[in-house]
């Protein structure tokens, strides 16, 4: 009887036990331990930083490490293409927690944006459930510009905690656990209500793009008022908030830029951003050591473009004045010898990269050189021997290009040997208009709350170009007009887009023939035979796109506007 007791007791006990384990299975979150009993599986927490922020993440990985969490650190600098970095990409891709440590020195590193890219694609993906937990540090000195708009971008809406003062080990175990603890109650972001949660989108942020170290006087808040909002038009600064990253090709151009004899082409229509990248990427080299020139080829004389044998002695002067260095054509130029090719090349050889050994040239605008087809064989063939001479030569191994231009090149158009050409050799980069998440982060840059429909509503008129797109912001911002207001007006001459529109019809006015051609794509009557000069000048004003190989309209403010062209 005893032993019929103490067999039922045990089996009455075991069967308790299995209920509590079911339910258990049921209802208790995901936390660490539950994961390692169940499936023999350590939640990873991967803590990104940079090198001088070491110790704060040793510290904080022996915490989560004695909270039995898989740690895996990041903190080497790593170039954006290696191999390394697509290491980073897996373990992103893979982690249950990202922890970002936030401060001046790991706000100067290229790669922390692509890796914000990368985590955001996964965060509002409820299938992998991953958690952005960013640290701030150092918060009494400004972020810098250049770097500003990614954070927003790729943090905008997640929650911080700033580690304010001199972080200690006491203070960071305190951060660590606390961050524990809320891991374990299965919370992917950390809480904002806590007395050190921080609006990191109110932070000041300071000029110049340089990183420096910067003084309280030379802080700059973000916009707060219209006198600080620059028009729209141009090139935009390099201290500018309001210029948007297209990555990767930031980052492929100032990588391509500290590669000997490099050569980087950049073609967009008018008014996409050209000129602002260029001058990005000449930034880059001088950060790199570089001298950097600009020139505006749009500025040329019309006398100089209808003579060959001045043009070159003009580009030699140009660019040696622009280093401030005395003209001395007269020692190193012979005429009687020598063509102009050759001249230019021992210009430039003998004296201008003597001087300065380390010279990063960009050319703006050269397709003004291509109706000038004597000018223009010679000068672009000049271009393409100099970088093949980078290839063996020592002066030229250090001396870079940057070349942009709007209408679209045909090489034998240029020249019909394509190996004097410098169209089809380094880095091809063409300019794309923005996207509605870029839109967006233009318009919270303007402390615009606009909802994804709003932006649709103004792309659906002007697609994403970017100077279109910024107009619009700015009168919005300045508040003379609503979006409602915009919208109405913007096909005619009362709107807002009344010069940009009037420029492209004074061209239609004095080509009537390109007139045709482009009402003819309006009405949809043309055929896949449009000469191909009449492609190239529409496209290179901005007016038209190829989409599945149809040509049509870039945006439907053109399609309006010109309708009864």
């Amino acid at each position: 009887m005893i032993s019929w007791l103490i067999g039922f007791l045990v089996t009455a006990i075991g069967f308790i036990a299995a209920v509590l384990a079911i339910l258990d299975f049921w209802q208790k979150p995901l936390t660490q331990q539950f994961l390692q009993k169940k499936f023999g599986r350590k939640q990873k927490i991967l803590i990104t930083y940079s090198p001088p922020d070491s110790h704060i993440a040793l510290i904080l990985q022996k915490v989560f490490r004695k909270a039995e969490y898989d740690v895996f650190l990041e903190g080497e600098e790593i170039k954006p293409n290696s191999k390394k970095m697509a290491k980073i990409f897996k373990e992103i891709r893979s982690c249950d927690y990202l922890v970002i440590i936030l401060s001046n020195s790991s706000l100067i590193s290229e790669t922390l944006a692509l890796e914000l890219n990368c985590a955001k694609s996964r965060k509002n993906d409820s299938s992998k459930q991953l958690g952005i937990l960013p640290l701030f540090l150092d918060l009494d000195v400004a972020i810098t510009v250049q770097n500003y708009s990614e954070y927003y971008k790729n943090l905008r809406g997640i929650s911080a905690w700033q580690l304010q003062g001199k972080v200690g080990e006491t203070s960071l175990n305190f951060f660590g656990q606390e961050i524990v603890n809320h891991i374990k109650q299965n919370q992917r972001f950390l809480p904002g209500d806590r007395e050190w949660s921080i609006d990191w989108t109110s932070l000041p942020v300071s000029l110049p793009v340089t990183p420096v170290n910067l003084s309280p006087s030379t802080e700059k808040p973000l916009v707060n008022n219209s006198t600080e909002l620059e028009f729209p038009e141009g090139l935009v600064p390099l201290s500018s908030l309001f210029y948007i990253k297209r990555l990767p090709i930031e980052t492929q151009c100032y990588e391509a830029i500290e590669r000997p004899y490099a050569l980087i082409r950049i073609k967009a229509p008018q008014q996409m951003g050209k000129t602002s990248l260029m001058v990005r990427i000449l930034e880059k080299a001088k950060n790199a050591g570089y001298r950097a020139v600009y020139i505006d080829l749009m500025a040329v004389n019309q006398g100089i473009l209808q003579n060959p044998d001045k043009f070159l002695p003009w580009f030699c002067s140009k660019v040696g004045k622009e280093l401030e260095l005395q003209p001395r054509l007269e020692e190193y130029w012979d005429e009687a010898i020598l063509g102009s090719n050759d001249n230019c090349t021992a210009y430039f050889e003998e004296y201008l990269l003597k001087k300065v050994p380390t010279l990063a040239l960009g050319l703006d605008a050269v397709d003004r050189l291509f109706p000038h087809q004597e000018i223009a064989q010679d000068f672009f063939g000049l271009l393409r021997t100099w970088h093949e001479y980078g290839k063996s030569n020592e002066i030229w191994k250090n001396f870079r290009v940057v070349v942009a231009h709007s209408t679209e090149v045909d090489v034998t158009d240029i020249t019909p040997d394509i190996h004097k050409s410098p169209f089809n050799v380094g880095l091809s980069i063409e300019l794309s208009e923005l996207t509605e998440s870029q839109v967006q982060d233009l318009a919270d840059l303007h402390q615009l709350r606009w909802t994804n429909n709003t932006v649709k509503r103004l792309m659906k008129m002007v697609g994403g170009h970017p100077y279109l797109i910024r107009l619009a912001l700015y009168y919005i911002y300045q508040k003379k007009f609503t979006l409602e207001e915009i919208l109405e007006k913007a096909p005619t001459d009362e709107g807002i887009y009344q010069k940009h529109l009037q420029r492209h019809l004074f061209v239609f006015e004095n080509e009537r023939n390109l007139a045709i051609v482009f009402k003819s794509i309006l009405e949809n009557k043309h055929s896949q035979a449009i000469p191909k000069r009449q492609q190239y000048k529409l496209k290179s004003m901005g007016l038209i796109k190829t989409e599945n190989k149809a040509i049509i309209p870039r945006c439907n403010l053109y399609y309006q506007y010109f309708k009864n062209l």
